[in-house]
C-alpha cells in the first residue's frame, strides 16, 4: 500500500505527537468522511472502527487495546475529543479539535517547509551525460526511465 502523508511537524512536535500518533490521526482524517457521524452538544463525533482501523494501519502492529490508549492520549493531549453515545449499546465517538486542525492544516500552511508531503522520486538518466537526474514528483507522474545501454 503506498502511503502519503501530510502535516505540519511544528504543530505536531507541539502537541507532542508520536510517529504512530501521526497514522492514526492521518487515517483518522483522511477517512472521517466515511465514518457514522453524530452531532452531540453543537459538535461533530466519528465513531471509530477499531477493527477497521488495525486492518488499514498493519504497520503499527498494534492490538486494539493498544489503540484505545493511544486514542485517549490523543484525547488528554487535547488532539481529539471523545463522548460516549447510547444507542442500544455505549459507543465511542471522536470529535476534531483546534490542534487536530493545526496538525493538519493543508490550505493555509502549503508553503511552510515544516508541513511534510511524502514523495516518491522520479528518477531518470540522462543520455547526454550518462548522470542521474532525481526529482521529487507526485506518483502519479512516477518515471523510471534507465538506459540500458552500457
Amino acid at each position: 500500500m503506498l502511503y502519503e502523508l501530510n502535516f505540519n511537524e511544528v504543530e505536531a512536535i507541539k502537541a507532542k505527537v508520536s510517529f504512530d500518533d501521526i497514522l492514526i490521526l492521518d487515517y483518522i482524517f483522511k477517512n472521517h468522511n466515511k465514518f457514522i457521524s453524530k452531532v452531540s452538544n453543537g459538535e461533530k463525533y466519528y465513531w471509530l472502527d477499531y477493527d477497521e482501523m488495525l486492518e488499514n494501519l498493519l504497520i503499527l502492529n498494534i492490538k486494539k487495546d493498544t489503540l484505545y490508549r493511544k486514542l485517549k492520549k490523543l484525547c488528554r493531549n487535547k488532539i481529539l475529543k471523545h463522548t460516549v453515545l447510547r444507542d442500544n449499546g455505549a459507543y465511542s465517538f471522536y470529535g476534531f479539535t483546534e490542534i487536530f486542525y493545526r496538525i493538519f492544516d493543508v490550505k493555509n500552511n502549503n508553503n511552510s517547509k515544516n508541513n511534510h508531503s511524502e514523495k516518491s522520486p522520479n528518477i531518470s538518466m540522462d543520455k547526454n551525460t550518462n548522470s542521474l537526474d532525481n526529482s521529487f514528483s507526485s506518483s502519479d507522474n512516477l518515471q523510471n526511465s534507465w538506459d540500458s545501454t552500457p
